[in-house]
């Protein structure tokens, strides 16, 4: 099978794209990955004689496919990794409030999760299948994209990526909190700053080798949601988890297989995050079980491997 991989965030999802084009092209298959640019401003390049075109990403893939069309060659298949909300709740914020949104928030409503329903609605039955990294999102598929084939597949990480934590005394942050800014993620530097516990936020994210050097850095890195929906961020945590760094969530739904709260990461409300900070430092025993725990399960049951017949098995039944 003849296999196109596209990402117009290869700096969040590069190393994920390549991982499956060698184990894809180690079972035999023809693959080719293509990282365009988040300011692409032409139609999307086809790849000669593909049998599947497979788009990774979230809302700005969507959003890419929208504006400039599909490749002409082969069959669309979207890997998606970030939620889709009902179409109701766009419907019950209303215009004037996504506008106040974006004001509050600084960014485009299409890059809002709200913002992704217009253009699923719009592009939606041009896919021949859809892959949901979770229940949020094949469900929303079975409801609302009915006749169009949808698995379940999570993000992966190449067992080449989960290293050893780096020691104690060479880790430089205590906390870390990486992403775009939102009024959740100000609201709880405000109270880390209040409680006198030391954590660094680094809007707007970091990418490429620059992320991957700082989150084993980190002893424990937060997951600070954005907005609704509360989703677990399986390319965030998992990054985490890969570089050694305890992870402490917010609360989310659904939950993932095979993830428990106490024993592959801590969950609290955000109220609380500074003063479970303060206890995990003091712990490091505790801090060095739960990182061992959640590496443990990524080696397990979130490398490509383990979904490789998934995945191959969905695709040729589209292709």
């Amino acid at each position: 099978m003849r296999i196109a991989i596209y990402t117009c965030l290869s700096p969040l999802f590069g190393r994920f794209c390549h991982s499956w084009e060698s184990i894809l092209g180690g079972l035999g298959h023809e693959v080719t990955v293509i990282e365009l640019p988040m300011n692409w401003k032409k139609p999307l390049p086809s790849q000669e004689k593909a049998d599947v075109n497979l788009f990774v990403g979230g809302g700005s893939m969507l959003w890419m496919l929208m504006t400039h069309g599909f490749p002409g060659v082969g069959k669309n298949v979207v890997w998606m990794f970030e939620p889709v909300l009902k179409r109701n709740t766009l419907a019950q914020i209303g215009t004037k409030i996504l506008r106040r949104l974006k004001a509050i928030i600084g960014m485009e409503a299409k890059d809002f999760h709200y913002g992704k329903i217009k253009v699923m609605d719009e592009i939606g039955h041009r896919f021949d299948a859809i892959i949901g990294m979770n229940a949020l999102i094949t469900s929303y598929v079975q409801k609302y994209l009915p006749g169009i084939p949808t698995i379940e597949i999570p993000y992966t990480i190449d067992p080449k990526d989960i290293i050893s934590p780096i020691p104690e005394a060479e880790r430089k942050i205590d906390v870390l909190q990486l992403g775009r800014h939102s009024p959740r993620r100000k609201r709880a530097e405000k109270l880390f700053n209040q409680k006198g516990v030391e954590a660094r936020f680094i809007y707007g994210g970091l990418y490429n080798e620059d992320r991957y050097k700082v989150i084993p850095q980190a002893k424990i890195s937060l997951q600070i949601h954005g907005g609704k929906p509360f989703y677990f961020s399986q390319h965030r945590i998992f990054e985490a988890w890969a570089a050694g760094s305890l992870v402490l969530s917010e609360p989310f739904s659904p939950k993932l297989d095979g993830v428990e709260a106490g024993i592959h990461l801590i969950v609290a409300d955000l109220e609380n995050f500074p003063d479970v900070c303060t206890r995990l430092l003091a712990d490091r025993e505790k801090r060095n079980e739960i990182v061992n725990a959640s590496q443990a399960l990524l080696k397990s049951s979130f490398v490509p491997n383990k979904w490789s017949d998934s995945l191959i098995g969905f695709l040729t039944s589209v292709g």
